[in-house]
């Protein structure tokens, strides 16, 4: 295991004020914050109001307030789109909201005090942490019930689940402990320990690496999920208490709420990639579907912040052939005389100013670091990762109803990054279990066009 106490003797990109694309005005005290797969909506739960602020993710407003239990806390939406959860932590309940309307058309009880939630893959299943009762609790989506529990630990506060749905992983701050449940058999099957106060938790898309904030510690651990033992400590943080993971895999965001600053962590390299400072108090964190913009709920001004992460090198990945352009952040770069991607130069770079240089990309493979000369000092800013080209091996079941609705399974090679499957001219946005499989549920099958009389020309 490695261990991180010393940041500030690694090169790492300096702090930067915040500056948020968007602030959005919301209810009193928000706490938590969820976006819908597609990105066509957001919710906040805001604790001090008891309601929830419904979010229009393409304009950055807010489009609706939804009266909602006692102390809204952790929410999500499910993978369909077309409900969100909502924790009511002072009712003990969780209102069930329509994404379509707006409007709560449930409410689930017998939860003492709910807090993080999360559905299955297939949406299925709801997972609620009660703080309460130590428990992590089953809920059927279907009958809208309680099917069982699980216990997880002293105050229980956050729940990830591994891509593929076996596990979830339950952060107790009471006991520092992570509990790992197998969501199979609704038991646990391990518990991690060693920690302080855990937090936020979140798991690398390939689900081979947890991360949790630690805000007792001051520190993110990095957990191995073969063998459950922590891999890497990175510490100097003030108070982490929220994690969230771009779905592209490349970075972490942490929210410090002593120091009111969000960090983004390298998930290549576990370094950190880019601070930002002056966001206040620091609530829940939820990352867009392309990882370009992280939305943060700010408890002490009532807002939702959308910020841009100024990474060093944005994009970070790319084809092996070359040709990205790629924007590249930090500073003293006036007078820069070289820029390259490993050992090979730029295809073409252009400085900006000091702290801005545009390239282009060279071709290559694996992961490398990009670095700049500049008044003869080469400086490494952060790494760029060439993606081979996806590789389809198997497309289940070949056939199915015009009607559409049952569920594609993808599987081949390099399917990690996958945004976006067309079949035929109808585009899908599938789920990524790994890189190796991607799921989607097939739409209604476009109408035939009508038979052409062999005399008539086609046109």
């Amino acid at each position: 295991m490695s261990v991180d106490l010393f940041p500030g003797a690694r090169a790492v990109a300096a702090a930067l004020p915040a500056v948020p694309i968007a602030v959005i005005p919301v209810g009193d005290s928000p706490a938590g914050v969820a976006l819908g797969r597609f990105g066509r909506f957001g919710y906040v739960t805001n604790f001090g109001s008891d309601s929830v602020t419904a979010l229009d993710p393409v304009t950055r407003t807010a489009v609706a307030t939804v009266p909602v239990g006692t102390g809204p806390w952790g929410v999500a939406v499910d993978p369909a789109g077309a409900e969100a959860y909502v924790g009511n932590s002072g009712s003990g309940t969780v209102s069930v909201i329509a994404t379509a309307t707006n409007t709560v058309t449930a409410t689930i009880g017998g939860i003492s005090w709910p807090a993080g939630i999360r559905f299955s893959l297939d949406g299925s299943r709801a997972y609620v942490v009660d703080r309460d009762t130590g428990r992590l609790v089953v809920l059927d989506t279907a009958t809208r019930t309680a099917v069982t529990s699980v216990p997880v630990g002293s105050t229980p506060y956050e729940v990830a689940l591994s891509p593929d749905d076996p596990y979830a992983y339950v952060s107790a701050s009471g006991d520092g402990t992570v509990t790992v449940v197998d969501t199979g058999s609704n038991t646990a099957v391990a518990t991690i320990d060693g920690f302080t106060q855990p937090r936020g938790l979140a798991v690398t898309p390939d689900g081979q690496r947890l991360y949790v904030a630690d805000q007792g510690a001051g520190t993110v651990s990095v957990v191995d999920t073969t063998t459950y033992a922590v891999a890497t400590v990175i510490g100097g943080f003030d108070a982490p208490v929220s994690l969230a993971m771009g779905p592209r895999g490349v970075l972490a965001f942490v929210a410090e709420s002593g120091s009111g600053s969000l960090t983004a962590i390298n998930l290549a390299t576990d370094d950190r990639a880019a601070t930002v400072t002056g966001l206040g108090a620091r609530g829940g964190l939820a990352v867009t579907r392309d990882s370009r913009h992280v939305y943060v709920a700010d408890a002490g001004t009532d807002t939702v912040a959308v910020l841009r992460i100024p990474v060093p090198v944005s994009p970070d990945q790319g084809p092996t052939g070359g040709g990205s352009p790629v924007i590249l952040s930090g500073r003293g770069f006036l007078g820069a005389t070289r820029v390259l991607f490993g050992d090979r130069s730029a295809a073409s770079f252009l400085v900006v100013d000091d702290t801005t240089i545009t390239a282009v990309a060279p071709a290559g493979t694996g992961a490398v670091p990009v670095t700049v000369t500049a008044a003869g000092v080469t400086r490494t800013l952060g790494s760029f990762f060439y993606l081979e080209a996806p590789r389809i091996r198997a497309v289940s079941p070949a056939t199915g109803h015009t009607a559409g609705g049952n569920t594609l399974t993808i599987t081949g090679i390099g399917l990690y990054t996958t945004q976006e499957v067309r079949l035929g001219t109808t585009s899908v946005y599938p789920t990524v279990v790994s890189d190796g499989r991607l799921t989607l549920t097939v739409p209604p099958a476009p109408p035939l066009l009508p038979a052409r009389s062999p005399k008539s020309p086609w046109w």
